[in-house]
């Protein structure tokens, strides 16, 4: 067993030593304006064009095994919209992915709506090689998995707005558990050095655990303030381990502000909706009952 034992951790290191050595050429096989010294240096160094780093980044991404997959399915969801990924991924002063749902209708018939999904994927300019990559894999896996959170349906409730944020298919949970699976399959000696990848190693078993990203982004400190719609949420009430960017609160927190903002709109929408059909539509039993559902939905949502 002891033999066998070293055998296996010994192959071990021969993969991961011999893939770092992949990655480590295609960091540094580049021009020279884009030259990169050392895995901290900026993904994007100064003169060099902003597509070639990204191109280097998806590069080295797609040769982890769960990487691979992750491009497949990214490029996948951005062909079905006649785009392609690399052109939607840019620099910016943040990482983030910025969605937009847009709602057509005609004034004279407003309860045939039609929705349109556009996304731009943001990299943080001034990050490090690795940080970059991180956060590469985390905003493409919120592209490629994470569904239309329409505010317009039925569903849409605190509870679920939140709950959808950390827990559905490309949400946070998703995102911080596969950038730090990426990096574990390209830097194994790295993951350990990153805050969000040690925090969600279980400690008994010594492997990355996505149940336990769920209970870390619902970590919330000693909050008690809190609105009744979070109460009804798996709240831990420890030291938050994952502070939102955007709000510079814990995730359940941060998603909350997130949905009062989306509901905001989303009423001032459905108001305007409701004017426009009730000065263009007539006066018929199908017009009435339209309405009269119209505005149920909206006194449901936004009174």
């Amino acid at each position: 067993m002891k033999r066998l034992a070293y055998l296996v951790i010994f192959c071990f290191f021969l993969i991961s030593t011999d893939l770092w050595a992949v990655v480590e050429t295609t960091i540094y096989d580049y021009s020279q304006t884009c030259k990169i010294t050392h895995s901290d240096s900026s993904w994007l160094p100064s003169g060099c064009p902003e597509e070639e780093g990204i191109k280097r980044l998806l590069n080295i991404i797609q040769q982890s095994p769960r990487g691979e997959k992750l491009l497949r399915d990214a490029k996948e969801k951005a062909n079905l919209r006649g785009e392609t990924l690399p052109e939607l991924i840019k620099a910016g002063e943040s990482s983030l992915t910025d969605t937009s749902l847009t709602r057509r209708f005609r004034p004279s018939n407003p309860e045939q709506v039609v929705y349109e999904e556009h996304s731009v994927i943001f990299i943080n300019d001034s990050l490090g090689f690795v940080d970059a990559l991180m956060d590469l894999t985390h905003e493409l896996t919120h592209f490629a998995y994470r569904g239309a959170n329409n505010p317009y349906t039925h569903d849409f409730s605190a509870k679920n707005f939140v709950r959808k944020v950390i827990e559905a298919q490309g949400g946070e949970a998703d995102a911080i558990f596969t950038e730090c699976l990426v990096l574990h399959q390209l830097m194994p000696n790295e993951v350990l050095n990153r805050d969000s990848c040690r925090n969600i190693v279980d400690p008994n078993l010594q492997y990355l655990s996505r149940s336990l990203t769920v209970r870390e982004l619902y970590k919330v400190g000693k909050k008690s303030n809190l609105a009744t719609e979070l109460k009804e949420l798996p709240l831990v009430f420890e030291k938050a381990s994952f502070i939102s960017s955007a709000y510079g609160e814990p995730y359940p927190i941060a998603a909350f502000h997130e949905f009062q903002e989306v509901k905001t709109k989303v009423c001032q929408n459905e108001k305007k909706r409701l004017d426009i059909m009730r000065e263009t539509n007539g006066r018929s039993p199908a017009s009435l009952r339209t309405y009269q559902k119209m505005s149920q939905n909206y006194l449901r949502l936004c009174q």
